[in-house]
């Protein structure tokens, strides 16, 4: 056969499996039509290369020499040094379906699959003592509450029977305002009652001053995704709330309901135009400002702030950290008489929207068919079917009580935590021996590390973080889902106002802001700790029967992950107590831009699809963690460790994902990660010890020159 009929052969013999793209379209002049797919891919791989004059040879026949050339490119490509990420998951990704109603399946969504269905038990559990075994809990127990909220949730003839009757009150609210006065009034009472309007106000830690708490303003009720508008994805996704907010308005009987709706739609729109970006969410001292009571009433000079303060409870003269100006500004300018009407429709929309998975069926259906016309899915979920996720996400600390009695591993979180501290002495390491850091801040840098509190698993005295106020009727006492989160979001507020009124105490600084049942790891700036709640704890994250290096490249390199981000572009304007605070030195922070400017470079030029590429700067501080992390890692390992290759097969499975593409361009817009076969391989790229043990060369895949490789902490070779 031809030299060109042979390639063919060989491409298809590859099949779907991924092959690295290492050369740029190289198209070759005598290729014949028909082949020119299978052509491309393979030169595009760096497997066929041609005479160097511009042809194939597509009619000459192959030599033993050419074929074993071209077989053992191939298997090159295949295997470690080509595509990572594929070679290590690549029967992972061929056996596992995504299930139906969903655009993507991983190890995460796998763990918290199990997660509620571990939940799922106790409830069950419980449920089945007090109705078939007639066992009474005591009135406001966590096991009380937990029952007669899934009761009611799972109860769908029981919703149906109420139909959209527990939320009327909130609409008629609305239909009896008549004023601007009124309107803010309204716009309150609605906001207490978890329903966010132009001003959705929070209660946090002052990031100034993080013995205290301070109220916050940084979003409004926008129905829609923020990222998405502003990416460009804006007619499909803005049509999608049309249609969402004019069935709900039918519902409801609301008259004109799709003029009434294309109106809100607009209206959100314009907010979601004038949000802050996602990318600059992490400059934190360029957009963390606190304003009196005076400043506020030259930045809301239509919304009386003070007013609405007072009307959720707390001081009329409070401060407000407003961390998105140009919202706020833009929100302000549309609060004037004439939008009244359409005011009332935006707010409609709002509870209208909050409440839809909490109602009958008829509105969970409609929300279920917005997702889906949203993600391009075909989801068959019924109403009953997040009856867990309802009481895991009203009763989340009277869940994780039960949820740590039965399901967590004592001996796994104190292996974890072991394994924490020892990270964080290698990190000491790598800033003690840093060569572009100024010796004050290595100074800070060490007293951040030496300070950070680690909390891993759960909290030592849950029963702490129970709110014994916070009350549940049953259905049999005319209890419903929309009075139980009202009445939730009503507790955020009291306990709010509670809070910036007493003093804070030291403990105050050690609680927990995750729920064990968690599958998540994060840094927090403002109390400088890492938390790794006891959901992640599981395997291919950490699994107490595989190596230690197997799980150092598992939830080892989430850890050191985290760490970074108390010493990045956002953790250095943070000191050892969490206040804000510029510790970095002029040439540090130069020295970092230098860092940073290589990376966001390096990543930008990666081409995920066809003409679609990461965003450099979006997913910046993430990579840069990425990075770090593995850094760190490999230094916990040490060298001439022999099992090295579990450690990278460790962490190249943490990330595998079987996803649709309109799912990963999605994320690419909405998630500061980047995807995560770009987490592995870009990664490992940057490391001798990688490219070592497997005897990546240049020319294949996995292999990036030494000039665009880049260390952070222990190493400076930009």
């Amino acid at each position: 056969i031809s030299r060109v009929e042979a390639l063919v052969i060989l491409n298809r013999m590859i099949g779907d499996n991924s092959l690295p793209r290492v050369a740029e379209n190289k198209v070759f002049e005598d290729t014949p039509l028909w082949a020119n797919e299978d052509i491309e891919r393979l030169a595009n791989a760096g497997i066929v290369k041609g005479y160097g004059d511009g042809r194939l040879g597509a009619g000459d026949y192959l030599t033993h020499e050419q074929v074993e050339i071209l077989t053992n490119r191939a298997a090159r490509m295949l295997g470690p040094a080509g595509d990572y990420y594929e070679y290590v998951n690549r029967e992972w990704i061929a056996e596992t379906e995504i299930p139906d109603g969903r655009l993507a399946w991983s190890d995460i969504y796998d763990i918290n699959q199990n997660l509620m269905i571990e939940i799922g038990d106790i409830v069950y559990n419980l449920y089945s003592r007090k109705n078939k075994g007639g066992e009474e809990f005591i009135k406001g127990s966590s096991e009380q509450k937990i029952v007669d909220v899934f009761s009611t949730a799972a109860n769908t003839v029981y919703r149906d029977k109420l139909g959209l009757e527990p939320v009327k009150k909130y609409l008629e609210m609305i239909d009896k305002t008549d004023s601007m006065k009124e309107l803010l009034t309204t716009m309150a009472k609605l906001e207490k009652a978890g329903f966010h309007g132009l001003t959705s106000i929070a209660v946090g830690v002052d990031a100034f001053d993080s013995s205290k708490y301070i109220l916050s303003y940084s979003e409004c009720y926008l129905g829609m995704n923020v990222d998405l508008v502003q990416s460009g994805d804006s007619k499909r996704v803005t049509n999608a709330y049309k249609n969402y907010i004019k069935d709900l308005f039918a519902l409801y009987e609301v008259a004109d309901a799709e003029k009434r709706a294309d109106a809100v739609a607009e209206l959100c729109t314009e907010l979601a135009n004038n949000s802050m970006p996602l990318e600059k969410h992490n400059a934190v001292r360029d957009y963390y400002h606190i304003f009196d009571k005076s400043a506020l009433k030259r930045i809301f000079a239509n919304i009386d702030v003070s007013a609405f303060l007072k009307e959720l409870g707390f001081s009329e003269n409070s401060e407000l950290v407003v961390y998105d100006l140009r919202l706020a500004k833009k929100a302000d300018s549309l609060f004037v008489s004439e939008n009244l009407e359409l005011l009332k429709d935006y707010l409609r929309a709002s509870v209208m929207d909050g409440s839809a998975t909490y109602l009958n069926t008829d509105a969970f259906m409609i929300w279920r068919d917005y997702q889906d016309e949203l993600n391009g899915t075909m989801s068959q979920a019924l109403p009953s079917d997040y009856a867990i996720s309802i009481v895991d996400e009203l009763l989340g600390w009277d869940m994780a009580k039960l949820y740590v009695e039965k399901c967590t591993d004592a001996d796994v979180n104190q292996a974890v935590e072991k394994l924490t501290e020892e990270i964080l002495k290698v990190y000491q390491a790598q800033v003690k021996k840093n060569s572009w850091m100024s010796s004050s801040g290595k100074q800070t840098a060490l007293k951040k590390l030496e300070n950070i509190q680690i909390r891993v698993g759960y909290p030592e005295n849950i029963s702490d973080y129970l709110d014994k106020e916070y009350q549940i009727k049953s259905i049999y006492d005319g209890g419903n889902l929309i009075e139980y989160r009202t009445d939730y979001c009503n507790r955020y507020f009291e306990t709010g106002a509670k809070l910036l009124k007493s003093a804070r105490t030291a403990t105050d600084m050690k609680k927990w802001n995750m729920l064990p049942q968690t599958v998540n790891a994060m840094y927090e700036p403002t109390s400088n700790s890492i938390t790794i709640p006891a959901g992640i704890l599981k395997p291919p994250f950490y699994d107490k029967n595989v190596s230690r290096e197997r799980n150092l490249g598992g939830i080892g390199t989430v850890i050191a992950h985290e760490i970074s981000h108390a010493l990045d572009s956002v953790g250095s304007k943070f000191d050892e107590k969490g206040n804000l605070y510029d510790w970095w030195k002029a040439q540090d922070e130069k020295s970092f831009e230098g860092i940073c400017e290589k990376v966001e470079k390096s990543y930008e030029d990666i081409e995920v699809f066809e003409d679609t590429y990461i965003n450099g700067k979006l997913t910046l501080s993430e990579n840069l963690a990425d990075i770090a992390g593995m850094a760190c890692i490999l230094d916990v390992v040490g060298e001439g460790n022999r099992r090295l290759g579990d450690v990278f097969e460790g962490y190249a499975t943490i990330w595998r994902i079987k996803a649709a593409e309109n799912y990963v361009k999605m994320m690419m817009t909405t998630d500061t990660h980047s995807p995560d076969k770009v987490r592995v391989n870009r990664v490992l790229s940057n490391f001798e010890e990688f490219l070592n043990y497997y005897e990546i060369k240049e020319g294949d895949g996995m292999f990036l020159p030494r000039e665009e490789r880049v260390q952070i902490w222990n190493k400076s070779i930009w």
